[in-house]
Formats: structure tokens, C-alpha cells, sequence
């Protein structure tokens, strides 16, 4: 003959029992939940660090650009892959930046013109990227 006792303790240890299952799906439930959250953080924060990177070298090849403009055309010698003309602006939020600076004639029938193409490259992890500008300057006195 079984007491009340043993059932009720037998009771009480199968709900003691479910109560530790319970407290374990509800943990590992939010540990999901919590490694979720913290994954798509970690790369929001990435993308806002790429998003400040290409800002920087978009603002460094736009200063490029106005040294450019600002050169009187017969200083405007044509090279390939040279180094800026102007101080390179921003350079240290990229990380192995390089800069260079090409300089071609436009076209043989029109004299006067030259295609300025400036750019930078620079390493993110171990992904390469890279920025470039291009214009037209000319000379005015023709």
C-alpha cells in the first residue's frame, strides 16, 4: 500500500522535473534570440564601417579633384598611376590605402582637353577595394 507521502513526493519530483526542462528550452530560447540579435548588430556596426570608409575616399578623391582643377593646364603633364597632386585628405580611416593619379589626352581631335582619372585603393580584411573619379579639364586660353 503506497502512502500519500510517496505519491506526493513522487509528484513533486516529476514537477520539479519539468520545471528544470522548462527553465532550460526557455535559456537555450533566449540565447538564440540573444546571439541573433548581437550577429545582426555586429553587422550593422560593419556596414556603418564601410558606409564611414567610402565616405573617406570619396572626400580624398573629391579634394584630388579640386588640387586638379586648380593646376594651370600646361602643369597638367600627362602621367599613369602617379602620386596626387594635392595633400591626400582622410586617408587614415583607410586602412593600406594607396592613391594614384593618371593623366591622358582626352582625344587626337580635340586638342586642349585631358582625362584626369584619380583613384584609391585600400584593404578591408582581406577584401580589396577601390574608388575612382574621372573628369575632363581644359585648357581656356584656346
Amino acid at each position: 500500500m503506497k502512502t500519500r507521502r510517496g505519491l506526493h513526493s513522487r509528484t513533486a519530483l516529476n514537477q520539479s522535473g519539468m520545471v528544470v526542462a522548462d527553465i532550460l528550452v526557455a535559456t537555450a530560447m533566449v540565447a538564440v534570440s540573444l546571439f541573433g540579435t548581437f550577429f545582426a548588430l555586429e553587422q550593422g556596426m560593419e556596414a556603418a564601417r564601410a558606409c564611414h570608409r567610402r565616405q573617406a575616399a570619396l572626400e580624398a578623391l573629391q579634394s584630388e579633384m579640386e588640387a586638379v582643377r586648380a593646376t594651370p593646364f600646361e602643369e597638367l603633364h600627362l602621367r599613369t598611376r602617379a602620386p596626387f597632386i594635392g595633400e591626400p585628405v582622410g586617408l587614415d580611416a583607410l586602412p593600406r590605402a594607396s592613391t594614384w593619379l593618371t593623366v591622358e589626352e582626352y582625344s587626337r581631335e580635340a586638342a586642349g582637353l585631358r582625362k584626369v582619372t584619380a583613384g584609391i585603393e585600400w584593404t578591408t580584411g582581406s577584401k580589396p577595394r577601390s574608388a575612382s573619379l574621372v573628369t575632363i579639364v581644359g585648357d581656356i586660353r584656346r
